[in-house]
């Protein structure tokens, strides 16, 4: 798939497996599962061009320079576990650069914003973008998996993302070049980058000695 933009703006809507006794953490989206997987994506670019479609596209024929999202760490941890494009993403690392409208946002106030403000919804509204449909959410605080909801339904929620990303982006990309905040913005989506492939890579865990050495210290 080929797509003629400098900027991406991405979003990915995934299966929900993260459960039981296999489960890494308590996020049912966890992009750490193998059992997870991406089932929808939604993308923008800064020509106005705007697509989606199941499963995951291919935009390495023509690479982005950078890539918008919010909480960003969740849809690139899901591309760089992909089997079929997260060697091209891993490579991508190397040399691209990230917008998280999360952070971003974080920064441009302060440092200094309540936990709710950081939400896409929030931001949209303040930026001027689009309220989402929250049946999505009654979907899956139910238990539904994204897979199996309408896709009339999802594809219009997964659209709004994007766009909505891209509004926001340019308002806080606006607003850092007038507050002369773009060094700091450069340096810490670098630095956020690197704690993402941090967490990619992970380290080395027994779980089976752990529990062992566990037991040892409880009280007979």
């Amino acid at each position: 798939m080929k797509t003629m933009t400098n900027l991406l703006f991405l979003d990915t809507e995934t299966t929900i497996y993260n459960t039981g006794d296999q489960a890494v953490g308590n996020f049912t989206a966890n992009p750490h599962n193998p059992d997870n997987r991406i089932v929808y994506t939604g993308w923008a670019a800064d020509d106005g061009q705007v697509g989606w479609l199941k499963g995951v596209p291919d935009f390495m024929e023509s690479p982005p320079r950078a890539l918008v999202c919010q909480n960003i760490a969740f849809d690139l941890l899901y591309l760089l576990h992909d089997k079929q494009v997260g060697e091209d993403w891993r490579h991508w690392t190397r040399t691209g650069f990230i917008w998280d409208t999360m952070l971003a946002e974080y920064l441009l106030t302060g440092q200094n914003t309540k936990r709710g403000e950081l939400s896409l919804d929030y931001m949209s509204n303040k930026y001027g973008g689009t309220i989402k449909d929250s049946r999505m959410k009654e979907y899956w605080e139910n238990g539904v998996s994204t897979e199996d909801i309408p896709e009339e339904e999802i594809v219009p929620y997964l659209i709004g993302d994007v766009e909505n990303l891209r509004i926001i982006y340019k308002a806080q990309r606006q607003l850092a070049e007038e507050m002369g905040m773009m060094p700091l913005m450069v340096s810490q989506m670098q630095a956020r980058l690197a704690t993402i492939m941090m967490e990619y890579n992970g380290m080395s865990f027994d779980l089976k000695l752990a529990h062992e050495e566990k037991i040892k210290l409880i009280p007979q």
